[in-house]
């Protein structure tokens, strides 16, 4: 016959069972975050875009152009020079002749120095060119 104090021996718990729920958490947390997050490229330099009163979305840039304050310039996030942004500009219309470029300026920039980048780049043949702002409620 056993004791009683055989009997109301009880198996040993697993030390980790109580953590079992907190790792739970935090992977639904990361599927959360993952599923609801947005993942951008970042600016190649700070620009703060002019306002507009427009509140038309901008469809997904298939090429982009930046224009920093010092008047730097960009293309598809890759710093370049106005002479090399003519030529990558130009193979990339060859690929994607229907592209809408879009062209994003700081505000604190001369409105000379945009047009006169607007009028080279519609001279290399883009017919579709956006420029990017921001939306001012109001």
């Amino acid at each position: 016959m056993k004791s009683l104090k055989e009997q109301i021996i009880r198996p040993k718990k697993n030390s980790e069972e109580h953590i079992l729920p907190l790792i739970n958490v935090v992977f639904l947390l990361l599927i959360f975050f993952m599923i609801t997050g947005q993942l951008t490229t970042a600016d190649p330099f700070k620009i703060a875009p002019s306002k507009s009163i427009s509140a038309r979305e901008i469809d997904k840039e298939q090429a982009i152009i930046h224009m920093a304050p010092q008047g730097n310039l960009a293309f598809q996030n890759e710093p370049v020079s106005e002479e090399l942004l003519k030529e990558k500009l130009a193979a990339y219309l060859k690929k994607h002749p229907d592209v809408i470029v879009r062209l994003k300026v700081d505000h604190t920039q001369n409105a000379g120095k945009v047009l006169t980048l607007m009028t080279s780049l519609r001279r290399l043949g883009i017919e579709k060119l956006s420029l990017i702002t921001l939306h001012e409620a109001s």
